[in-house]
């Protein structure tokens, strides 16, 4: 119980992630305070009434404990139904702070824990988490209460059924410790087991237009078996250890709950109890034998913990960024500059040196063999990776603080990041405040994107998994339109229009560039194709471990682009 509580004390102090948890936790405690306080002088007011035999005493006495126990009643099913609606609030705001963590990861850790794996896990610890603070803490707190109350009264009236309800919490807290702990462990590995298949199989039928066109898909439920029998093994362990022990203990609590209801009459007939004892002392023990079983529910409840803390202090916490610190950009980026030794990646050397000198209004292309590193550079420019000797406006990069530049930098990769949604949340997600379809096509009109998305699409269009109903050029181009909303200095496009046709390509390029060159921006283009040598002022080329800096003469004719 030690390690639990201290798990229970870090959840606390973690305000984030369980602030909105605390109020309704503090209601579930008065809850079951109040229950268990109905539940215990419910019985004890009934007492009174039955020291003298009557029909009106007898009806009396029953009359206030069935009220007891309906009023009990009544009051958990109010609190159920309440209990429930906020935790839609709750649990929402748990998982979007997980999120939130999950993105401020550094980017090596996030992209290697594989995000997919993350997701499940968040949702999982949220799930446990609620389940803590609203049903196992609270059924601790009457458990502990409704047990102490009963212990006190045996003991006062009656010391030798006091004996035998102490046998039955030494098998519960013995009996159980050991249960509990390997439970714990075994919880964790099937945790993390479950979420890795769930990524595995999330990916694995990402791959519809492959897999559907199999006509022999026997391999593929092979595949799924293995990695579905992992978790199910690991799960049936589980329930197998559980199920022995919990066997043993409670059959061992059985035979003391029996021994009570017989010793409670014998004693009544041998006249060491009178009759107002006798069913006072029954009813108690009907009170006292459910708790002593429900805190084997509880100890078995709180395995779940062990699996939730894993993940927020061995998935997350280590591997989270400090994204303010540092210092803050003054104004908007007007000069990049870059004197690089030894830029490695994962102990492989990607750029030994290199010079490169970047003004505002500059359009520059970056240009290598694939694998040399031209992604990793720049994504090293938005602090994804980290590297030395590169200056925002005279300040080293790895003195900025990322929030800092991720404010003057918006990165667009090959693999345009579509979601199940509407374009329009596509385009939007990420703006603070968020902008309503109305608002995005006030802005996209007159653009570029007012025919290529707008029109060819419609905003409030639903996507599909993965964007499956798009090609990958449309995907692209929903994905371009993001540069029309967000703010931005310096516009990096990771071959963000690879899989568009020609002139759609030159189109987009041509507006972006032309956009870039009227608010003096800088535009970083990586791209194998040499057509967009007409766009840019200058070249940075990556060979053989070279970083070098070339000029290039755009195509005036090129730009401005023609009517839209």
């Amino acid at each position: 119980m030690t390690n639990l509580f201290k798990i229970s004390s870090a959840f606390n102090k973690d305000k984030e992630l369980t602030q909105k948890a605390h109020r309704l936790l503090w209601i579930c405690l008065a809850v079951s305070l109040v229950t268990a306080a109905i539940q215990f002088f419910g019985p004890l007011a009934a007492r009174q009434y039955l020291d003298q035999i009557s029909t009106a005493n007898i009806l009396t006495a029953c009359a206030i404990i069935l009220g007891s126990f309906l009023s009990v009643g009544l009051l958990q099913l109010l609190f159920l139904l309440y209990k429930y609606k906020s935790g839609v609030h709750i649990k929402a705001s748990m998982l979007g702070t997980l999120i939130t963590r999950i993105l401020t990861m550094r980017y090596d850790a996030l992209i290697a824990k594989e995000p997919t794996y993350l997701l499940d896990r968040s949702g999982e610890c949220v799930n446990n988490l609620f389940d803590y603070y609203t049903e196992t803490l609270p059924d601790l707190f009457r458990t502990l209460i409704t047990l102490a109350a009963c212990y006190a009264a045996a003991f006062l009236i009656h010391w030798p059924l006091a004996v035998i309800f102490t046998l039955v919490l030494l098998v519960q807290v013995f009996g159980y410790r050991g249960l509990n702990q390997k439970l714990g462990t075994m919880s964790v590995k099937l945790s993390k087991i479950a979420s890795r298949k769930f990524t595995i199989l999330s990916s694995l039928l990402g791959n519809v237009d492959f897999l559907k066109q199999l006509p022999d898909r026997s391999a593929v439920a092979k595949f799924v078996y293995d990695k579905d029998r992992e978790e199910k093994q690991v799960e049936a362990d589980i329930n197998i250890y559980a199920g022995k022990v919990s066997i043993i203990f409670d059959n061992l609590l059985s035979i003391l709950s029996n021994g009570v209801y017989v010793y409670i009459p014998i004693a009544l007939m041998l006249g060491w109890l009178d009759l107002g004892d006798s069913v006072y002392l029954a009813l108690v023990s009907g009170l006292f034998m459910p708790a002593a079983k429900r805190m084997v529910g509880v100890q078995l409840n709180m395995k779940a913990l062990y699996a939730a803390n894993d993940f927020l202090s061995q998935d997350l916490a280590p591997n989270l960024e400090e994204e303010n610190k540092g210092m803050s950009l003054a104004g908007p980026v007007t000069d990049i500059s870059m004197d690089i030794n030894n830029f490695s990646i994962d102990k492989k050397l990607l750029v030994q040196n290199g010079k490169a000198h970047i003004e505002s209004g500059n359009i520059v292309k970056v240009a290598g063999q694939t694998g040399c590193g031209k992604s990793t550079l720049m994504k090293a420019l938005v602090g994804f990776r980290p590297v030395d000797k590169v200056t925002l406006d005279g300040q080293a990069l790895d003195t900025l603080s990322k929030a800092s530049i991720r404010s003057h930098i918006l990165y667009i990769p090959q693999q345009a990041p579509i979601f199940s949604g509407t374009v329009a949340d596509n385009i939007t997600l990420g703006l603070t405040p968020p902008m309503s379809v109305d608002q995005l096509a006030k802005r996209l009109k007159g653009t570029v994107f007012e025919k290529y998305v707008s029109d060819a699409y419609g905003l409030s269009t639903a996507i599909v998994e993965n964007g499956a109903n798009l090609s990958g050029g449309d995907r692209q181009k929903i994905s371009l339109a993001k540069v029309e909303v967000f703010d931005w200095d310096v516009l990096i496009l990771d071959e963000a229009t690879s899989a568009m046709d020609a002139e759609t390509e030159d189109r987009m390029l041509g507006y972006i560039c032309q956009k870039a060159k009227e608010r003096r921006a800088i535009v970083f283009i990586i791209s194998h194709s040499s057509t967009i040598d007409a766009f840019c002022s200058k070249e940075i080329l990556i060979q053989d471990r070279h970083l070098e800096c070339l000029p290039l003469d755009p195509c005036p004719e090129r730009q401005p682009l023609e009517e839209m």
